[in-house]
C-alpha cells in the first residue's frame, strides 16, 4: 500500500500526524503553513481581504472583523452570514485531530502483507511502529482483496494501520489494524455506508488477535484469546444459581423498597396465613427486586473483548459495530419462574404468588415514560386536596396501604377515588386512515391500576381458589374469577377495585375480538361507504348489515394500565404461531409480566425430576453423572432458542430484543447469560435445604403375561412376520418402510400400549384370512428357510387363536373377561360369556358388561322371592344377550316380566344393596381372577392399600383405562378419571373431590394430561400401566404426586410383561445417550428400538395353558354385595361450596327432558363416557390383504398369481 505521510510544517508532534490520500497532502501543506504564517501577522489590514478565502480552509477559529482597522476608504462592511468553508474548515481540522489520535480506535488485531523492503520505512507513528502508506494510482490491487478493502476504509476514516517488517522476512510486513468505534467521532465520520461495515466484517475477521503477533513477538505460533467454554441448555438450566436478592444492591435507591424485600426475607407477611419456606421467601424477594429496582445492564448484543493492546471495547459481531463504551438498557419488570416441578412452581407454591401480591397491593402503575406529560398550568390556584390528588396519581404514591385508618380521612378517599389517574393515548392507525385528515382530539383513556391478572388453564381455575383461601386469610384479597367462557367481565370502575382478577385461558383468549364487530371486521380508516344493502321486502326500509362503530367490542381490561399480569404455564406463550393468549398479552397495559412453568421448552427441564434413589448420595451422584453427560450434548438447539425468545421478546417485551434479532444473535454461548437474567429458579440442594420431601421409591414390576396376553402379542409379532414375508421386506408394503412411520406408530401403540394390558383387535375373520395368505406364501419357492419357519410360527398363533371359543368372545364383543367361582349355575345358560359352556378349571367366564348388569338387575329386584328373582334374572339375561346380539341373531321381542310371572310394581322403599342373608345361594359367587395379568396386579395392589391411601394411575390408552375403572367398580371401588373426554369443569371437580374426599381414593389419570401443573399429593401409590418411552414424561408424571404438599412416601410402580417389548423398551431407555433421547421423540423414531421390534421373537405358549387361563386375585372378591352398583354411579359431588357442584346442580333442577324409556329387560352396558372414555373398546389397526397380480414389478410382489401382501391400515 501506499501513502503520503505529511507531518504538518509547525507541528513536530507526533500524535497529530495525519495518514491522507497523496492527492491532498499538498493541500494540507500549504493551509498548514499559510496557518502558521497568518498566527505571526495577524494584525495586518489586509489579512480578510486578501487572504479570506485560504484562512477558512486553514483555521478553525474565526477572527473577529475589526472596523479599526479596517482601510479608511473602505466602506462599512455589512452583516454577512457565516461562512459555509469556515465550517467546512473547522470540521477538516477536527476530523485530522481525531483520526491523528490512535488513542480513539480500537486495536482489533494484525495482519501479514506481503510487502518488499524499501530504504525509506515512513514516519513514526504513535504506537512506535511507522504509518502505513497508501498506494499511489500506478498499482491497483483486485476489488475483492483484503488490501483494496483496506484502503476504502482508511479513505473512509474507519481504520487507521500502522506497520513493521517482520524479522528473518524479505516482503512481509505486519499490519496492526486500528478500528474507529461507531460511538466516536460520528459527527466527522458517517458509519452508514453498508458497503464499508462489508468490507470492515471482511477485515476485522482476518485479523489475528494475539498479543504475541501484536508485539512481534519471537514465539508467532501461540494461543489465542480463550474463547468461553459452551454447554447444552440442559446444562446450563441446571446449573442455574439460586436467586439471591440483595436489598443493598446499588442501583436501589429506594429505602422503601429496601424495606419492603428486607422484611419479605425476615417476617411473616401479614395476612398469609401459610408459612413460606426459605427459598419460597427469596423468589418472593427475587420477584420484588425485579419489579420495583430493576437493574440496568449491558447490551447484551455486544460482547467485551480485550484487545491485544491491553484495551478493552464492546464488539457487536453480527453488525460489526465497535464501541468503546457499552449501551445500557434497563432490565424487565418481570421474568420466567421455573422453579422445579414439585418444589416450587406448582399450585401448592401459589403462596409465593399470593405474598407477592399482597407486599405490593397498595401499589399503584406508573403511568409509561412515552405517555408522561408535564404538569399542566391550572388556569387558577388550586385547592389543596386537588393539588394532593393530582401527586399522588403523578407519582404513583400507594395511597390504598391507609385506606380505612385515620391517616386518610373517608372524604379524601372518596375524592381520591372520583378523580382515578389516567394517561391518554392515540387509538391504533387504522388501514387507508393517512388518507384523511384525523382528528387530533380523538384520544384512549387509560386508567392506573393496581390490580393483578392471573391467567392459568381452564381445569386449574377452582384449584387456584381454593388454595387462595388455604393460604390467605378472609378478605386479604379482592379476588374476581372468570374461568367460564361466558362470564361477563364487569365496567371499567369495577374491575379497579379488585386486586386480583383470575381468568381461564379460553375466557382470556375472547378478548382478542377487542375493536371488532360480531361478524369479526375491523373498522377502516377511509371514509364511510355509502349504504347499498337491500331492502327488505316492498319496503323502503334497507336491511342494513354495513359496519357500525357502536357494534365494535370494546375489552374493559384494555382501557387499564394493570400492575402485574401472571400467565400459569406460560411456556404456552411461546407456541409455534401467535395463539389469542399472546395477542392479547401484547396488547394488554400492563407494568409486570410473569411467566410461570416448569418446563420452559423440552431441553428446559429440570435434572431431579421424578429420579428415584436409595439415598441421597446416590441421588446427587446421579445428578452430578447425568449433567456431565449432558453438558457436551450437540444437538439442534435452533427451536428450543426460539421458544425462550418468543417468551422474551413477544410476552416479556424485553429491550432490544425483537424475534427476528434472537434469532440472529441468539447462541448456547450467549443464552447462558440470558437465562440468568430472565430465569428464578433454585437449585435442587438449596430446595432440599429448604424443605425435606418424603422419600420416593421407583421401581419396575415385571410380570408374567397370561394366556390371553400371549395371544394378543403373538397376533401382533405374526402380523409383522407374515408382512415382512409377503412384501420382500422392501417398498412402500413392507411396515418397516421409510414411508410407513404413521402405521408403524400406530402398530407400536397396539403393541406397547395395549396388547401388553388387554386387546381385542383383530376379529377371527382377519385371523382366517391371515392364516390363508401365509399358508399359500409358504409353498412358492422365493420363501427360504428362514421366512418359512417365521410363517409356521405365524400359521400356529393365528391357529391357537382360532382353536379358543373365549378368546372369538373377546373379540367380537371386547370385553374383559372375568373368573367366577361358585356361580349359580340356574344362570349359567342366560349370563355366562359362552351360553351354557363348560366351566374351564372350574371358574365360569363372564364379561365385564355382563356383571355389571347382573349386579344392577339383583339390586333392583331384591324385593322378590328367591325363585321369582332366578327367574326374573334369567330373563334379564337373555334379553342382554338378545340385545347385544340383535344385530347377528335377531331375538324376538318378549317381555321378561310376563315370562317370570312376577309382580310388576316393586314396593315403595326397598334397599339399595340385596341382604344376602336371606339368599345363601347368591352370597357364594366370587370374583377370583381376570384374564389380564396387569389388571389382576393392580386390583390386587389397590384393595390391598386404598383403605390407607391413595392411588393416581397413568394410562396412554383409554381402553385400558376403561377396563380399569370397570374392574374397580365390580369390585366396589369407587373410581374417578381424568381423561381428556371431560369437560375442564368435570375435571377441577374429579381432582378436587380426589384431594380432599374420602369416599374416591382412586384416580386414573391419562399421561397426556399430566404436565398440566396439576396438584395430585394426596395420592402416595403412582402405577403406570406400562412403560413410558419418554423419560422426561415420567418425570412430569410423577411429580403430580411427589411434591411440596406431600407427606407420605411415594411408591411408583412401572409394570411390564417379561419377554416382550415392553421389557426391551425399558432396556433400551436406560442404555441411550442423550443425543438418541433428544431425537427419539416417539418410539419409531429410534432405529434400535425397530430393530428389536423387527426381530421380535413369539412368546412361547405351553401345553395346557389353555385350560389355566385365569390370573388369580390374591384375595378372591363376593360378586354381590354392598357397594356393588353395577355401574349405578352416585353423581360426584365433589366438596361444599364448589361452584362446579352449585353450577351441575342447577342445571339438573332446570332439565326438563324426560329420559328415554328402555325395553323392559334390554339392560345396556354402563356408558363409558361417564369417565371421558370415548368410542368403544376395540381396534385402531386393521389388517389388509391386497390381491398380487402377474405384474413383476409391482411393489412387493411374491411372484405367484393371487397371492395376497398383508399390509396395515
Amino acid at each position: 500500500m501506499g501513502y503520503q505521510t505529511v507531518r504538518p510544517a509547525g507541528v513536530p508532534r507526533p500524535d497529530l500526524l495525519v495518514m491522507i490520500p497523496a492527492a491532498a497532502a499538498a493541500q494540507v501543506v500549504l493551509a498548514t503553513d499559510i496557518r502558521t504564517h497568518l498566527s505571526s501577522c495577524c494584525s495586518r489590514n489586509d489579512v480578510f481581504s486578501n487572504n479570506h478565502h485560504i484562512n477558512s480552509y486553514a483555521s478553525p477559529q474565526k477572527i473577529p472583523y475589526s472596523q479599526n482597522n479596517a482601510s479608511k476608504s473602505s466602506p462599512i462592511p455589512r452583516k454577512r452570514k457565516r461562512n459555509t468553508s469556515t465550517a467546512r474548515s473547522q470540521q477538516f481540522l477536527a476530523t485530522i485531530e481525531l483520526l491523528n489520535d490512535l488513542g480513539n480506535f480500537c486495536g482489533v488485531g494484525t495482519i501479514d502483507i506481503p510487502m518488499p523492503r524499501r530504504a525509506a520505512v515512513g514516519m513514526e507513528a504513535p504506537d512506535g511502529w511507522f504509518w502505513l502508506e497508501t498506494p499511489g494510482r500506478s498499482h491497483q490491487f483486485p476489488k475483492q482483496s483484503i488490501q483494496a478493502k483496506m484502503i476504502a476504509l482508511v479513505e473512509a476514516g474507519w481504520l487507521r494501520c500502522t506497520y513493521q517488517m517482520i524479522p528473518n522476512t524479505q516482503s512481509s510486513a505486519r499490519v496492526r489494524i486500528y478500528v474507529l468505534p461507531d460511538d466516536v467521532g460520528r459527527t466527522y465520520i458517517k458509519r452508514e455506508d453498508t458497503t464499508l461495515r462489508k468490507c470492515l466484517r471482511t477485515v476485522v475477521s482476518a485479523t489475528d488477535d494475539s498479543k504475541q503477533k501484536w508485539k512481534m513477538s519471537e514465539s508467532p505460533d501461540c494461543e489465542r484469546q480463550e474463547i468461553e467454554e459452551t454447554a447444552s441448555l440442559f446444562y446450563m438450566f441446571n446449573k442455574l444459581k439460586s436467586p439471591a436478592p440483595d436489598p443493598e444492591s446499588f442501583w436501589i435507591k429506594d429505602e422503601n423498597t429496601k424495606e419492603l424485600i428486607n422484611d419479605v426475607l425476615t417476617r411473616d407477611l401479614p395476612g398469609v396465613k401459610t408459612t413460606l419456606y426459605r427459598h419460597q421467601k427469596r423468589t418472593v424477594a427475587m420477584m420484588l427486586q425485579k419489579e420495583l429496582a430493576p437493574e440496568q445492564t449491558m447490551d447484551p448484543r455486544l460482547t467485551s473483548v480485550h484487545g491485544p493492546d491491553e484495551g478493552v471495547y464492546f464488539h457487536d459481531f453480527e453488525t460489526t459495530e465497535l464501541f468503546q463504551d457499552p449501551r445500557y438498557f434497563e432490565d424487565v419488570k418481570g421474568g420466567i419462574l421455573a422453579e422445579e416441578m414439585g418444589t416450587g412452581y406448582g399450585l401448592e407454591q401459589l403462596a409465593s404468588h399470593f405474598a407477592l401480591i399482597l407486599a405490593t397491593k397498595s401499589q399503584i402503575s406508573f403511568t409509561p415514560d412515552e405517555y408522561e406529560q408535564p404538569p399542566q398550568v391550572r388556569p387558577a390556584v388550586g385547592s389543596l386536596m386537588s393539588m394532593c390528588i393530582a401527586s399522588i396519581w403523578r407519582n404513583a404514591i400507594p395511597w390504598k396501604q391507609y385506606s380505612g385508618t385515620d391517616q386518610l380521612p373517608d372524604n379524601c378517599e372518596k375524592a381520591i377515588l372520583d378523580s382515578h389517574g389516567y394517561y391518554e393515548i392515540q387509538p391504533p392507525v387504522r388501514s387507508r386512515s393517512s388518507r384523511y385528515d384525523t382528528d387530533p382530539a380523538l384520544k384512549e383513556k387509560i386508567y392506573l391500576g393496581s390490580g393483578t391478572i392471573i391467567v392459568c388453564p381452564q381445569n386449574l381455575v377452582e384449584q387456584w381458589q381454593g388454595e387462595i383461601e388455604k393460604h390467605l386469610e378472609k378478605d386479604a384479597l379482592n379476588v374476581l374469577t372468570c374461568g367460564n367462557s361466558k362470564d361477563q367481565i364487569p365496567t371499567i370502575q369495577e374491575l379497579l377495585k379488585y386486586d386480583v382478577i383470575i381468568f381461564s385461558r379460553s375466557r382470556f383468549d375472547k378478548e382478542a375480538r377487542e375493536g371488532l364487530d360480531q361478524k369479526g371486521r375491523r373498522e377502516s380508516g377511509g371514509k364511510p361507504l355509502i349504504c347499498t344493502c337491500p331492502y327488505m321486502g316492498a319496503t323502503r326500509t334497507p336491511n342494513c348489515t354495513c359496519f357500525r362503530k357502536e357494534d365494535v367490542y370494546k375489552s374493559p381490561l384494555m382501557s387499564i394500565h394493570w400492575k402485574r399480569l401472571i400467565v400459569d404455564e406460560g411456556h404456552s406463550m411461546a407456541s409455534g404461531s401467535k395463539t389469542n393468549s399472546v395477542l392479547v398479552a401484547d396488547k394488554l397495559p400492563v407494568e409486570r409480566r410473569w411467566i410461570v412453568t416448569g418446563t420452559p421448552t423440552s431441553e428446559l427441564v429440570g435434572i431431579m425430576t421424578g429420579t428415584a434413589m436409595d439415598s441421597v448420595e446416590d441421588q446427587e451422584a446421579y445428578t452430578d453423572k447425568l449433567l456431565e453427560d449432558r453438558k457436551e450434548t450437540k444437538i439442534n438447539e435452533a427451536a428450543q432458542l426460539e421458544r425462550v425468545g418468543k417468551m422474551v421478546c413477544d410476552f416479556l417485551k424485553q429491550e432490544p430484543w425483537t424475534l427476528s434479532q434472537w434469532k440472529r444473535y441468539m447462541n448456547p454461548t450467549r443464552m447462558k447469560s440470558m437465562l440468568e437474567k430472565f430465569f428464578i429458579r433454585h437449585t435442587a440442594k438449596d430446595i432440599t435445604f429448604s424443605v425435606e420431601l418424603p422419600p420416593l421409591y421407583q421401581k419396575d414390576v415385571p410380570l408374567e403375561p397370561s394366556y390371553f396376553d400371549k395371544i394378543s402379542m403373538n397376533l401382533l409379532i405374526g402380523a409383522l412376520a407374515v408382512n415382512a414375508v409377503t412384501s420382500e421386506r422392501s417398498d412402500k408394503d413392507y411396515m418397516f418402510h421409510k414411508d410407513n412411520k404413521a402405521n408403524l406408530r400406530k402398530l407400536t401403540d397396539n403393541l406397547l400400549k395395549r396388547a401388553g394390558f388387554y386387546w381385542s383387535g383383530y376379529s377371527p375373520e382377519d385371523i382366517e384370512s391371515h392364516v390363508k395368505t401365509s399358508r399359500k406364501y409358504r409353498k412358492t419357492k422365493k420363501c427360504t428357510p428362514e421366512d418359512r419357519a417365521l410363517l409356521e410360527k405365524s400359521i400356529a398363533a393365528g391357529e391357537t387363536a382360532l382353536k379358543d371359543p373365549t378368546w372369538r368372545n373377546i373379540t367380537t364383543y371386547h370385553e374383559m373377561v372375568y373368573f367366577l367361582a361358585d356361580f349359580p349355575n340356574q344362570l349359567t345358560e342366560q349370563w355366562g360369556l359362552i351360553p351354557g359352556a363348560t366351566p374351564r378349571n372350574g371358574f365360569h367366564e363372564i364379561g365385564g358388561a355382563q356383571i355389571q348388569n347382573l349386579q344392577k338387575s339383583l339390586n333392583a329386584h331384591s324385593w322378590l322371592e328367591y325363585d321369582a328373582l332366578i327367574l326374573k334374572l334369567k330373563a334379564l339375561g337373555q334379553a342382554f344377550h338378545n340385545t347385544r346380539d340383535s344385530k347377528h341373531h335377531p331375538q324376538p321381542n318378549t317381555d321378561p316380566h310376563h315370562a317370570a310371572n312376577t309382580p310388576k310394581t316393586p314396593p315403595p322403599t326397598r334397599p339399595r344393596f340385596p341382604d344376602l342373608s336371606t339368599m345363601p345361594a347368591l352370597a357364594k359367587p366370587h370374583i377370583v381372577g381376570t384374564a389380564s395379568k396387569k389388571l389382576t396386579y393392580l386390583v390386587t395392589a389397590i384393595r390391598k392399600h386404598h383403605t390407607t391411601e391413595k392411588t393416581l394411575v397413568f394410562y396412554e390408552d383409554q381402553d385400558t383405562a376403561w377396563y380399569l375403572t370397570q374392574a374397580l367398580e365390580l369390585l366396589g371401588i369407587e373410581t374417578l378419571a381424568y381423561s381428556p373426554g371431560l369437560s375442564p369443569a368435570q375435571k377441577s371437580l374429579h381432582l378436587r373431590t380426589f384431594q380432599h374426599s374420602d369416599k374416591y381414593r382412586i384416580l386414573v389419570m391419562d399421561l397426556r394430561q399430566a404436565a398440566h401443573g396439576l396438584n395430585v399429593c394426596a395420592a402416595s401409590r403412582v402405577y403406570f400401566i406400562n412403560p413410558v418411552w419418554r423419560g422426561d414424561v415420567e418425570r412430569q408424571a410423577v411429580k403430580r404426586a411427589h411434591r411440596i404438599g406431600q407427606t407420605r412416601e411415594v411408591y411408583v410402580e412401572t409394570l411390564y410383561l417379561k419377554g416382550t417389548v415392553e421389557e426391551a423398551v425399558l432396556a433400551r431407555r436406560r442404555e441411550m445417550s442423550e443425543r438418541e433421547r433428544g431425537d427419539a421423540k416417539t418410539l419409531v423414531d429410534d432405529e434400535a428400538m425397530c430393530e428389536i421390534i423387527r426381530k421380535w421373537e413369539f412368546l412361547p405358549i405351553v401345553a395346557g395353558e389353555e385350560k389355566r387361563p385365569a390370573c388369580m386375585l390374591e384375595d378372591s372378591e363376593p360378586l354381590f354385595g354392598h357397594g356393588k352398583h353395577g355401574g349405578v354411579y352416585d353423581q360426584v359431588e365433589g366438596l361444599p361450596g364448589d361452584p362446579v357442584v352449585a353450577r351441575a346442580r342447577v342445571k339438573r333442577e332446570m332439565a326438563s327432558t324426560p329420559k328415554r324409556k328402555r325395553t323392559p329387560g334390554a339392560e345396556e352396558p354402563p356408558k363409558r363416557k361417564r369417565h371421558g372414555f370415548m368410542g368403544s373398546p376395540g381396534r385402531n389397526l386393521v389388517l389388509e390383504e391386497e390381491e398380487d397380480g402377474n405384474d413383476s414389478g409391482a411393489s412387493g410382489a411374491s411372484g405367484v398369481a393371487g397371492a395376497k401382501v398383508v399390509r396395515f391400515a
